[in-house]
């Protein structure tokens, strides 16, 4: 081995022992931006997240979901002392946007039983839990389920 090869050897060694930070520039300006570390030619896709390196696979049912507003039967309550909704008529997605309860008709309303309702109204909504329903007709008054049944492809009444 003759002491020019030597002292190359001995040089690489030496480079792979300073630390990055102490490195020269030139090896600074090989590296590539985070953006390109994905996308680059003959990349092996290592440093890209794992969420775009799986393969999707399925159908989805998220685009069509309903979305819905939920609204608890306190807040109704609250809206109705306040003088905002009106008992005696029925109360829908429209009376409570009306009323700045809710911001806006998204694909109807779901009725929760979270607070007390002392109110006698009658509700038109989508869909509602079970103890919001005993809390309405505790008081007096009445729901109606607009989304059709589990099962069938009839209205719910």
């Amino acid at each position: 081995m003759t002491g020019r090869a030597h002292a190359r050897s001995a040089c690489a060694s030496a480079a792979a022992l300073v630390p990055a930070w102490a490195r020269p520039a030139a090896a600074a300006a090989k590296a590539k931006p985070r953006a390109l570390a994905c996308a680059s030619r003959g990349s092996k896709a290592a440093k890209c997240r794992c969420n775009r390196r799986v393969p999707k696979r399925g159908f989805r049912q998220a685009a069509f979901a309903r979305r819905l507003n939920e609204i608890n039967v306190g807040r109704v309550q609250a809206a109705i002392e306040a003088g905002k909704l009106d008992p005696a008529a029925t109360v829908d997605v429209g009376a409570l946007v009306k009323a700045g309860v809710l911001r806006r008709a998204k694909d109807g309303v779901r009725l929760l039983g979270s607070g007390e309702i002392t109110t006698k109204a009658a509700f038109s909504v989508w869909g509602a839990s079970k103890s919001a329903v005993a809390a309405v007709e505790r008081a007096g008054g009445s729901v109606t389920v607009l989304a059709p049944k589990p099962g069938t492809g009839e209205q719910g009444g």
